[in-house]
Parts: structure tokens; C-alpha cells; sequence
């Protein structure tokens, strides 16, 4: 069981984003993919749940091309979060949280045992009732985060979902989604800027550069000084701990 990206070419406004892409994803693994501003990370997860059209190329998702799904079907196979969120102000977060739940009902959402199950999980009891507008950035992250919890789709696809999160609950959140691809057997693909959290976290590392992946593998195989001088111009220095590399800039 797999999302399969075949020779993906992606254009906006006449500038090319993405050419000739192929990736893997599996389930039961957590992917990072990194690299600069501008690089078309974001552009690529939109373009597989399916909000920025490719130009040309081939998603299929347990080898089913993706524009054969009905929606909520598809719904319940893939889960993406924006880094960017509507600004809800009359919901409250349990009623944003069971809107996860879309895909499993005809009508309404229902505050089901997997609604209360994210609440839980993400810390969001005591907000259950509160208004979405009156909690912290950090508060309204951990909401949506328990909203595709809710979903429980097999793919999840997160753009920067450590916005707003202080190191403490980076690390938190970072500990249960590897936890979670574990117990639920689910792929997770992450956009990452922290390179030191992406080495640590990651079982897999997509590094788009010019267009396309320019290194992939595992973090120790592609997080090193020579690629990260290539790419972002860095100057560091990278050591190995536990076979997981570390950046000291």
C-alpha cells in the first residue's frame, strides 16, 4: 500500500515549479521533505490532494490514480493540513475537531469515540466548548491537528505543523506522530524547516532542490555538510549520534 508520484510536472504562471518528480511513500513510515523557501514544497502537497492541479504526470494512491476516488472516499485515504488556517470565530473546537469526521457520515458530523479520542490525545478537554477565537496560535494548532487525527485517513500530509508550537511541544508532537505511523500503520509526509528535528524524526528525506528531489534517503545518508553547503549555502558542521546526524551551526 503506497502513494506513488510519477513523473510529475507542475507550472504556475508560466514558471515551472516541479518537473519530472517521482516519489514513494509507504505506509507505516514518516517522510520530511526540506529544503529553501520557494522550492515548491508546499506546491507539491497541494498538487496530491489534488488543490493545485499537475500540469502532467501520474498520483496514484494504492495504486488507484487519484482522480478516480469520490471525494469522500478519497477523504478517507488522505488527510492534508495548510500551514495557513481559516480564521473560524463561531465554532467551537469540538465541533472543528468532528468536522474530521466528514468523510464517515451522509449528513453531519457526529462527536463520535474518534472525535473524543483526538481531544484527548491533543490536550484539548478543557477547550472543548470554547470558542475557536478565543485560543492561543499554539492552542488552534493542536485543534487542527486533532481534526485530521479525527479524519483517520492512512496518508497524512502536514505543511509545517509546528507553527506556533514552542520547542516543547514541537518535540511533543513530533514524538506522537512517530508514534502514531507506528500504531496505526499509517504514512505520514511532512514539511519541515528545522533540519535537526527532520534528521531526528524522519525515517525518510526528500530534499527538493531545482525542480525536483535531489537527494532522498535516510537522514543519515543525505543530512551531511557537502549537501547542506549545495542547497542552502550553509556552513556547519554535522556529527553522528545513534546514527542520527545533528547540525551545529
Amino acid at each position: 500500500m503506497s502513494l506513488i508520484l510519477k513523473k510529475i510536472n507542475i507550472t504556475y504562471d508560466k514558471k515551472i515549479i516541479i518537473s519530472n518528480l517521482d516519489a514513494s511513500f509507504e505506509r507505516g513510515k514518516l517522510y520530511v521533505i526540506i529544503g529553501k523557501n520557494g522550492s515548491g514544497k508546499t506546491t507539491l502537497l497541494r498538487s496530491i490532494v489534488g488543490s493545485k492541479d499537475i500540469e502532467s504526470g501520474e498520483i496514484l494512491l494504492d495504486d488507484l490514480n487519484i482522480r478516480e476516488y469520490k471525494k469522500k472516499n478519497f477523504a478517507q485515504k488522505i488527510a492534508y493540513l495548510s500551514q495557513i488556517h481559516p480564521d473560524i470565530l463561531d465554532l467551537d473546537v469540538e465541533t472543528i475537531v468532528s468536522l474530521g469526521r466528514y468523510p464517515y457520515y451522509k449528513f453531519n458530523c457526529k462527536i463520535d469515540n474518534r472525535v473524543n479520542e483526538a481531544i484527548n490525545k491533543f490536550k484539548l478537554e478543557e477547550f472543548r466548548k470554547v470558542q475557536y477565537n478565543k485560543i492561543s496560535g499554539g492552542e488552534k494548532q493542536r485543534v487542527w491537528l486533532a481534526m485530521i487525527y479525527a479524519q483517520q485517513s492512512n496518508y497524512i500530509l502536514l505543511d509545517e505543523p509546528t507553527t506556533y508550537l514552542d520547542i516543547n511541544n514541537q518535540i511533543e508532537l513530533l514524538d506522537y506522530l512517530k508514534k502514531m505511523v507506528k500504531e496505526e500503520n499509517c504514512c505520514i509526509i511532512i514539511i519541515l524547516h528545522d533540519l535537526n528535528l527532520a534528521a531526528k524524526y524522519a525515517d525518510y528525506i526528500y530534499l527538493l532542490d531545482k525542480n525536483n528531489f535531489i537527494f532522498e534517503g535516510k537522514p543519515v545518508e543525505i543530512i551531511n555538510e557537502k549537501n547542506l553547503k549545495e542547497v542552502f549555502n550553509l556552513n556547519c558542521k554535522v556529527i553522528i549520534n545513534d546514527n542520527k546526524p545533528f547540525i551545529i551551526f
